[in-house]
């Protein structure tokens, strides 16, 4: 009975770690998934770090398109009721962008990481 309890814990502790190293950035720019939920989020992403700030509840998906540029997919989460509030993002030293997250799959932006803008 022991033994079965040391491969219940290891398994469990396996999964914990495999599931953060998932959600964690990958240094070749893979790209990354995130959860967001009321208030401010850090996402470290090809080594840029963005803040995001909101009101509710979204999911977030950072894609590498080149050098300069990155690709920013925010999905609203079932429990977000319409309107949508909008999504503050800021990286560097550049000032936050406004994001209007709207219905549908027309939640895309591309970034310029070099230069401060978000274009969709």
């Amino acid at each position: 009975m022991r033994g079965i309890k040391i491969i219940l814990l290891t398994v469990a502790v396996a999964s914990i770690l495999a599931a953060t190293h998932a959600s964690a950035e990958d240094p070749l720019g893979i790209p990354v998934s995130k959860e967001t939920r009321p208030g401010v989020t850090v996402v470290k992403f090809d080594e840029v770090t963005y803040r995001i700030n909101t009101l509710g509840h979204f999911y977030l998906f950072f894609q590498k398109v080149d050098q300069e540029h990155h690709r920013l997919i925010i999905i609203p989460s079932l429990l977000e009721p319409t309107p949508y509030d909008p999504v503050l993002l800021q990286w560097d030293n550049f000032p936050p962008v406004i994001l209007e997250v709207l219905g549908g799959d027309n939640n895309s932006w591309l970034l310029g990481v070099e230069t401060g803008y978000a274009e969709k």
